[in-house]
């Protein structure tokens, strides 16, 4: 018969298993969920490397631009300049200049250092002021287009250059040359649609013939994510009851055959219970007895029955002969 103990403890190592297979998954899902946001981390940082190489682009862009500009202006004030009459430097270091055309120009030499300083100064500082407009022009369309496009939708028409959020995320552009485009899903038409960037998610029934990054899609019951080489595993597949019944029915098993054994114990104990009883009552009245009677009653009985033991094949024999 199972003691009360060992019932408990079939109790518990099937509660043990069940919570190591169920801790099991917990644990696939945590690593599953760890390698996508690593995944999303590492999107980031590509998404960073594109911006600032966009912004170098646009600072050597705009440098050649104020390059370029400060020589037209230069060979305009050039063309500007009346032709010089005559040029007279006095005693005190002062250029006197006569234009043609009966203007006046003095100019210190001694300061010339200072003038073209002064003036290199303002024209950096305008030249500052216009890179910096131009920059924050550039990171605020950037910006736009990445981060606050409209949702797309089935009714919207759409031009050249129209940019639009759709999936979880990504952004799409019309390209050039497309003269309209309604009901064209931009994960589905590459000739109307070009995605910017890498980053979004795109969640599918089944897998795709043509996989893009960040793709999830169901294959075996599994969810898989594709980062543009190699598809990891998402979200495993759920623990059916199939699954949960193959691995506890040996263990129901075990505790059924120990529970049919503890109650056939049992049974059996029932059984002996009455006889137990007569030999406590025996045993009860024997003692009493010898209680009662004293040693000497109890060695005489013990020599009567010793006495029997020996005649008794005798008295059997002749019991046999008479019934003979």
């Amino acid at each position: 018969m199972m003691t009360t103990q060992e019932i408990e403890g079939i109790a518990l190592a099937v509660n043990r298993r069940v919570d190591e297979a169920v801790g099991l998954m917990r644990s696939e899902q945590a690593q599953a969920l760890e390698r996508a946001r690593e995944q999303a981390e590492q999107d980031r940082r590509e998404f960073a490397e594109q911006v600032a190489q966009s912004v170098a682009r646009a600072e050597r862009a705009e440098a050649r631009l104020d390059q370029v500009q400060r020589d037209l202006d230069a060979a305009r004030e050039l063309a500007a300049l009346p032709s010089i009459a005559a040029a007279v430097m006095d005693a005190s270091g002062v250029l006197h200049i006569v234009m043609r055309n009966g203007a006046r120009v003095e100019a210190r030499i001694a300061d010339l250092d200072s003038l073209v300083e002064n003036r290199v100064s303002r024209a950096l500082d305008e030249a500052e002021l216009r890179f910096i407009a131009r920059m924050d022009s550039t990171m605020h369309e950037a910006m736009q287009r990445l981060g606050n496009a409209p949702k797309w939708t089935r009714l919207a028409v759409y031009r050249a250059g129209s940019v639009v959020s759709c999936y979880m995320g990504r952004t799409y552009v019309v390209r050039a040359g497309v003269a309209a485009s309604m009901a064209q899903e931009p994960g589905l038409c590459p000739e109307v649609w070009e995605r910017i960037g890498s980053h979004g998610l795109r969640v599918m029934k089944s897998k795709p013939d043509n996989l893009e990054v960040g793709d999830v899609y169901k294959e075996g019951e599994s969810l898989f994510i594709f980062d543009g080489e190699t598809s990891y595993l998402f979200v495993p597949r759920g623990l059916k009851q199939s699954d949960l019944d193959r691995q506890i029915k040996p263990t129901h098993a075990l505790a059924q055959s120990a529970h049919d054994k503890a109650l056939g114990v049992e049974r059996r104990c029932d059984a002996w219970e009455p006889r137990l009883d007569h030999t406590e009552r025996a045993a009860n009245d024997a003692q009493a007895w010898i209680a009662t009677e004293g040693d000497e009653a109890v060695m005489r009985s013990a020599q009567t029955q010793a006495w029997i033991d020996v005649r008794a094949p005798l008295i059997d024999g002749m019991l046999d002969e008479g019934t003979a």
